[in-house]
């Protein structure tokens, strides 16, 4: 046999977008001495049923025009007649007749969705044509020569240099030569015209000696490195290394199929055969020859330094075999029959389940007795003294006795000659040895299935890795989320003890946090330097929140009865001072359309004219404590309070020295208990401090929640909605994060501000883009970029 061929099919369970096939022919054995063995490699870009069609038609009529040739039956007569001439009639005459099926059929599939790779190796030629993407892969031997160093000769006499692999693409010209030297390109004959022509050249050549022709489509050396595909493939058989490749990508969650044919050239390379024994041989020394086949398989098998207890346990037996025993001779006389001497007796099984009852009973009554002799000694002071004392002497003599029998011992061996000590001694070594090399063996062996463990560990926290990747890549998040959730688990469970194993835990660490990073669109945020301090116009500034008034920021400080003033288009710090006020707290800053902002105070609110910036005092009839009010709101030049233990939103009205009496504003009570903030754009938004959104339109509530997001809330603060605003904004200070969602709930994107310690509070200009952040007593400016998503 001159080579060897075997076929790759492995499609996707993920509804792949093109159509395939793999056809190798099966001619009889007459044909294939004469013209070889067919093969092709189709894959076509469509679902379409007219693409199956096409492939049917192409491989029938392929087939028949090949094996069909009368010029097949010639060549045993004809030596100029050559495979590659008739395949190449072949082609031609395939290529004229597809022309008249798709015009019969009104098939329109355009030639660039065309893939197919159609040849024929015979003995250790190979002749194919190829159309569209496959690669037609040469893995061939080569020799490395050794370079020598500037300035010297390399030596003639010198160690051969070494043959490994290497592997040539010939699917990337058409004129591609192989590596041996002969191969050659030349044009089909391509009869019938027509639009369609497939097969326009052909690459005709030798396959080198145990060299190897891959075929596939364009996804597998995709999926697969060269030197994945030279191990595999040089280091087993065609079907086993075949078989090889469809483990390794059949782990791989891909959305593409995977075609390959594999051509071996076998001319030359020797087959070892056993040789089957010809002569008859008898029982005995069949088992005779099966017991030493066995006794060779222990040797092997044994470890270095085990001692074959087995070899020295026979020396007695071959020893005893020559001493002649004196009545030897007359029982060799006495020979007769056994088997008329057998007889059968049927055992009576109840008789032995009757003993294991007795059994049973006397173990059980024994221990009974014993439990009673325990409680009594031990209830007894008494008793409990003779039974120490008994237990004492016990030890006592026992210790006696083991003194004494080493004493013997010792005894036994001082008396020794030098002989038997020295033969005493060498057993002792013996156990020792014997003792080290099991204890060796069990710790190689258990290193060697740790390694195993942990080389099935490693692969299958990439292979995950890579799932992942190609989830992401088809923009899958939930199905890559599902097996990041399992790689924690398995990321846990590799080592971290050498240098080593401490780099690749990292790496995948590494890699593990960026696809976790893809997957919670996290936008890392460097803020640099801040807009403003406000600690440096006033040392004992504690400033509590800001709010984006115009062009300004206000920012509130109760404790210094201050507004403080960041003028954006001028970066100018400015303060308004009420000290002749009574405030407390400058607490959720609300504008209003008259440019005004409103501060909730103890038992009143500030109100701050923005245009004449004066600080005056309003009051306010507030429902309860002004503990149990969570924050403040503004909508339509009106006045939301969010009281906790009502579950209640209370509306007011401006009127000249203060706000009307409250107006309930939700029909029925909610639950407010874990509220911390809320916010209107013509429905109210409330804010718990797990993250929970819910949302209320004319006092009832709707039907609404955010996505889950990764990682979830657990302490946010505030939310921020608005008519002019698109987004809602989550502020969660003790992850140093501000989320985005659109307003159906659905999470967009997080920014994530490691270089901030001190969060307080935020406003966002979606009309410059712009984000602000108050830090302690520094005001931050950032570019917003979810806009864009």
């Amino acid at each position: 046999m001159y080579y060897k061929i075997i076929s790759l099919i492995l499609s996707s369970a993920q509804n792949p977008s093109s159509t395939s096939e793999v056809f190798i022919a099966q001619p009889d054995a007459n044909k294939e001495a004469l013209a070889g063995k067919l093969f092709a490699l189709v894959e076509i870009n469509s679902r379409r049923s007219e693409a199956l069609k096409i492939i049917n038609f192409l491989v029938n009529t392929l087939n028949h025009n090949y094996y069909q040739n009368e010029k097949i039956i010639l060549r045993e007569r004809i030596s100029t007649l050559k495979v590659e001439h008739i395949f190449e009639t072949a082609l031609a005459k395939t290529n004229k007749e597809l022309v008249e099926f798709l015009a019969r059929e009104k098939i329109n599939i355009p030639l660039a969705d065309f893939n197919i790779t159609a040849g024929i190796v015979y003995e250790n030629e190979l002749h194919f044509s190829n159309l569209g993407k496959n690669r037609c892969l040469l893995i061939y031997k080569h020799r490395e020569e050794p370079t020598a160093a500037p300035g010297k000769i390399r030596s003639v006499t010198g160690p051969k240099p070494e043959l490994s692999y290497k592997i040539a693409d010939l699917s990337q010209s058409s004129k591609a030569q192989t590596p041996a030297g002969n191969g050659k390109n030349k044009k089909a004959i391509a009869k019938g015209g027509g639009a369609v022509k497939l097969f326009s050249n052909i690459v005709s050549g030798t396959i080198p000696t145990g060299g190897y022709f891959l075929f596939t489509n364009e996804t597998l050396p995709e999926y697969l490195s060269s030197k994945q595909l030279i191990d595999t493939i040089t280091k087993l058989p065609p079907a086993g290394a075949i078989a090889q490749i469809k483990n390794i990508l059949g782990g791989i969650n891909a959305y593409v199929s995977f075609l390959g044919i594999l051509v071996k050239n076998t001319t030359g390379l020797k087959v070892v055969a056993e040789k089957e024994p010809t002569a008859e041989v008898s029982v005995e020394t069949s088992i005779s020859r099966l017991n030493s086949t066995e006794e060779k398989t222990e040797k092997l098998l044994m470890p270095s330094g085990f001692i074959n207890f087995k070899k020295w346990l026979k020396i007695p037996g071959l020893v005893a075999a020559k001493i002649k025993t004196p009545n030897a001779a007359d029982r060799s006389k006495k020979t007769f029959l056994i088997k008329d001497k057998i007889f059968f007796k049927k055992k009576q099984t109840w008789i032995f389940g009757k003993k294991i009852i007795l059994l049973g009973r006397d173990i059980l009554a024994n221990l009974l007795n014993f439990i009673i002799y325990l409680f009594r000694a031990f209830t007894s002071r008494e008793q409990a003294k003779i039974l120490i004392g008994k237990i004492i002497a016990k030890i006592r003599s026992s210790k006696q006795n083991l003194e004494a029998k080493g004493q013997q011992v010792y005894s036994w061996v001082k008396g020794l000659n030098k002989r038997n000590k020295i033969l005493l001694f060498a057993a002792a070594v013996c156990l020792l040895l014997f003792i080290i090399s099991l204890s060796a063996t069990g710790v190689k062996n258990k290193m060697e299935a740790e390694k195993i463990a942990l080389d099935g560990l490693i692969k299958t926290v990439e292979q995950k890795q890579n799932q992942v990747d190609a989830h992401l890549l088809y923009n899958n998040e939930d199905g890559a989320k599902t097996i990041l959730d399992e790689l924690k688990g398995l990321i846990e469970k590799l080592p971290q003890e050498t240098d080593a194993q401490k780099e690749y835990y990292g790496k995948i660490i590494e890699k593990n946090n960026q696809q976790l990073e893809k997957i919670r669109h996290v936008v890392a945020v460097e803020t640099g330097a801040p807009m403003a301090d406000f600690a440096n116009l006033n040392k004992g500034a504690e400033v509590a929140n800001i709010i984006l008034a115009g062009n300004k920021i206000y920012a509130g400080d109760g404790k210094q009865k201050t507004v403080y003033t960041l003028d954006l288009s001028k970066n100018l710090v400015t303060a308004v001072a009420a000290l002749n006020q009574p405030i407390k707290a400058l607490n959720s800053p609300v504008l209003d359309k008259n440019k005004k902002i409103y501060y909730l105070n103890d038992n009143s609110i500030i109100q701050l004219n923005t245009e004449t910036e004066e600080i005056s005092n309003l009051t306010i009839g507030l429902p309860a404590g002004r503990e149990n009010i969570i924050a403040a709101a503004g909508y339509n030049n009106l006045l939301y309070l969010l009281e906790k233990s009502s579950g209640q939103i209370y509306r007011y009205r401006k009127a000249e020295a203060g706000f009307s009496a409250g107006e309930k504003w939700m029909r029925d009570k909610a639950d407010f208990s874990q509220a911390v903030s809320f916010s209107i754009d013509g429905q109210i938004y409330v804010l718990n401090s797990d993250g929970g959104v819910s949302k209320y339109l004319k006092g009832e509530k709707q039907d609404f929640s955010l996505k889950p997001i990764d990682p979830p809330l657990t302490a946010a603060t505030k939310i921020i909605v608005s008519q002019d605003l698109e987004y809602i904004y989550i502020l969660e200070p003790a992850t140093k994060r501000l989320v985005i969602f659109n307003k159906t709930g659905q999470f967009l994107s997080q920014y994530q501000f490691n270089g901030l310690n001190d969060l307080k509070d935020f406003d966002v200009d979606e009309t410059a883009k712009k984000i602000y952040f108050l830090d302690g007593t520094k005001v931050f400016a950032i570019d917003a970029t979810h806009f864009e998503k």
